[in-house]
């Protein structure tokens, strides 16, 4: 209401139009701050949005690299069983 006391003030000679112009800028005044919430509204809308799919791109990162170290894990521990197998058989052959 600042503004609007002010222009009241300097338009005092003419009532009327000071109170108009007073009531018109109050109402500015009240849909400035209006539209500032809701941009501020806009904003936390986008920031959650956003967020949401780098958590997203994170999880099928995190799952593609998942996937790809088992299958380094699983390959090399399953060719080691065999090798230690084929080992201790060919030791118990020629032990008999």
């Amino acid at each position: 209401m600042g503004l609007a006391l002010k222009t009241y003030e300097i338009f005092l000679e003419n009532e009327a139009i000071a109170k108009g112009l007073a009531e018109i800028i109050d109402s500015l005044e009240q849909s400035i701050k209006q539209n500032d919430a809701v941009t501020k509204q806009d904003v936390r809308e986008t920031e959650f949005r956003l967020i949401k799919e780098i958590e997203l791109s994170l999880l099928k990162e995190i799952e593609t690299v998942r996937s790809s170290t088992i299958k380094w894990i699983i390959g090399p521990w399953f060719t080691q069983t065999i090798a230690i197998a084929a080992f201790i058989y060919t030791i118990i052959v020629q032990i008999k």
